[in-house]
C-alpha cells in the first residue's frame, strides 16, 4: 500500500507540474502562429516548412538594435526541411521578440514574439480537495496529502 501511496503522490505532482512543448512553423516570411504565450518552463520548437532560415532574438535585424530581451537566443540558419530550427525551453518570465536574421527576411514580415507568463501567484494556501481511487487527496500548492 505504500508504494501505491507514492506512485499516487509522485503521479498527481507531475500532473501538476506538466510543461508543455509549443511548435512554430517557419516559412516563406513567416512565422505561425507569430505571437505566443506560454507559461515559464514551457518549450517552443521552431520548424522549417521551407526556405533557408534562423531564429534570432539578439539583435534586431531590421534596427540592429540589441532585442533587449530578459534571455537572448540565437540559431544557425538551416534549409532543411522539416528540420528544426531552433529549440528552447523558457525558464525566465518577460517578452521575447525575435526575427529571421537571413536577408531582408525580417524587413518582409518574418518577425515573432513569444510572452512568457511568471509564475503562478494563486494563494498557495488555497487547498484544492479531491477523490482519487476511493483516496481522500489534498492539494495545498506543491504538497499532497492522502488519506486512507
Amino acid at each position: 500500500m505504500k508504494i501505491f501511496k507514492t506512485f499516487i503522490t509522485l503521479l498527481v505532482c507531475f500532473t501538476l507540474n506538466a510543461q508543455t512543448t509549443y511548435t512554430i512553423n517557419s516559412g516563406s516570411y513567416y512565422y505561425t502562429p507569430d505571437t505566443l504565450t506560454i507559461n515559464i518552463g514551457d518549450s517552443v520548437i521552431w520548424i522549417n516548412d521551407g526556405g533557408y532560415h534562423d531564429v534570432n532574438g539578439n539583435i534586431n535585424s531590421i534596427t540592429g538594435q540589441p532585442f533587449n530581451n530578459p534571455v537572448t537566443f540565437d540559431s544557425p540558419a538551416t534549409s532543411t526541411v522539416g528540420a528544426v530550427i531552433f529549440a528552447y525551453k523558457f525558464s525566465v518570465p518577460g517578452t521575447y521578440n525575435y526575427d529571421c536574421s537571413v536577408g531582408s527576411h525580417a524587413s518582409a514580415g518574418m518577425v515573432g514574439t513569444v510572452i512568457v507568463n511568471p509564475p503562478s501567484t494563486s494563494n498557495p494556501s488555497l487547498a484544492l480537495k479531491g477523490r482519487l481511487l476511493g483516496l481522500q487527496m489534498d492539494i495545498v500548492g506543491q504538497m499532497v496529502k492522502l488519506y486512507i
